[in-house]
């Protein structure tokens, strides 16, 4: 609860920010005065609206609710886009002291129309999934293994049926010996329909819970997911192939810093296994101490989907997307296989993640991990 209302506070204040250096950017930019009054007003409204409509939208769910989220999220997109733009904006007057200045008509012109083009290449962007790949090596695996992680679908009121269908179909291209669901596939909207699409799986899969999968009940997820192929795991540990230790967190509080340690101790793990670790958010490798894990699999932060938001999650997850390492252990974070909010992406980008898992050479280390692309 605290981190609620740290990150709550900070994004208030974070909003009263954006909101002022955008009006008061576009109000030079065009001449027309803003009173701060009327700045006032326009943060407590967009705040009280968007309270308002998260509210509505956990009480029911019908086409007008969905109507009203919809253009909400898309609203805090496009303020997130000018808020990059008016800083490019600021930049480029710095620029002119010390050239010759641009005539305002010029400036105009090229500030809104790097508005207008960042919108539309952060919406094309974001219907784009890229298939990213890293291969860990470890002289714990006796046989290849071939596994795709799939993370932060946000299923509902913008991705649906359709979304699922592909990304499936993408997946099972792919020939994968197993898929890992890393959380967050379930958010406001989200129909049993959706979830049963993935009954197409051709390969066995497990799913840990997310911050945002309580929009369906857990039992309803899980009866869906009883017809597919995917097998929920909280707080628990398999084995899979007598070579691959599966062990998959439930969501866990606080944030950014959980500590799985106590569920970890519990659960016994063994040490001659090749150990992986599904966690929707990132855990720090000095979470794990102690604890035989090879690999740890996360999304959560979606590598701030849109810039400059990336500097605000860096705060909160030093650790905020792609391979790290330390010692025999490695952790990847996804930056998401779809988006959260408005479905844009600017400066990250949805992303289908392969993890190779080969046996380590003879005379190698005994265990690397890289990231091909």
């Amino acid at each position: 609860m605290r981190f609620l209302l740290v990150f709550g506070l900070i994004l208030l204040v974070f909003s009263l920010g954006i909101h002022t250096v955008v009006v008061q950017s576009m109000s030079r930019l065009f001449g027309v005065p803003c009173p701060w009054g009327w700045l006032f007003l326009l943060v407590a409204l967009s705040a009280a609206n968007f309270v308002a409509v998260m509210w509505q939208s956990a009480l029911t769910w019908n086409t007008g609710v969905r109507l009203w989220f919809v253009l909400t999220i898309y609203y805090v997109g496009i303020l997130w886009i000018l808020f990059a733009v008016s800083l490019g904006y600021a930049l480029l007057r710095g620029v002119m002291h010390f050239t010759a200045p641009l005539p305002p008509r010029v400036v105009q012109v090229l500030v809104i129309g790097s508005a207008v083009g960042l919108v539309g290449y952060s919406l094309v962007h974001a219907r784009q999934v890229t298939v990213k790949t890293i291969e860990v090596s470890s002289a714990k695996i006796s046989a290849p293994l071939t596994l795709v992680q799939l993370t932060d679908l946000h299923l509902g009121a913008v991705h649906g049926e359709g979304f699922v269908a592909r990304l499936v179909a993408q997946t099972n291209a792919l020939k994968p010996d197993l898929v890992v669901l890393t959380g967050d596939l379930v958010d406001k909207g989200t129909t049993p329909e959706m979830l049963a699409r993935f009954a197409q799986l051709k390969a066995p899969a497990f799913f840990v819970w997310g911050n945002h999968d309580d929009f369906l009940s857990r039992e309803q997820v899980a009866q869906v997911f009883r017809k597919t192929p995917i097998q929920i795991l909280t707080n628990q540990v398999v084995l899979f192939r007598d070579t691959v230790q599966i062990v998959g967190l439930d969501y866990l509080m606080p944030q950014p810093k959980p500590d799985p340690r106590p569920i970890l101790t519990r659960l016994a793990l063994q040490q001659t296994y090749f150990t992986l670790l599904l966690s929707h958010s990132p855990i720090d490798f000095d979470r794990l101490d102690g604890q035989p894990i090879d690999l740890q699999l996360a999304g959560h932060t979606h590598a701030g989907q849109i810039f400059p938001f990336d500097l605000l999650v860096r705060l909160f997850y030093p650790r905020f997307s792609g391979l790290y390492t330390s010692g025999t252990s490695a952790l990847y974070v996804s930056s998401g296989t779809g988006t959260w909010g408005p479905p844009m992406r600017l400066g990250s980008r949805n992303e289908l993640t392969v993890v190779r898992l080969l046996p380590q050479a003879s005379g190698a280390p005994p265990f690397t991990a890289r990231q091909l692309d």
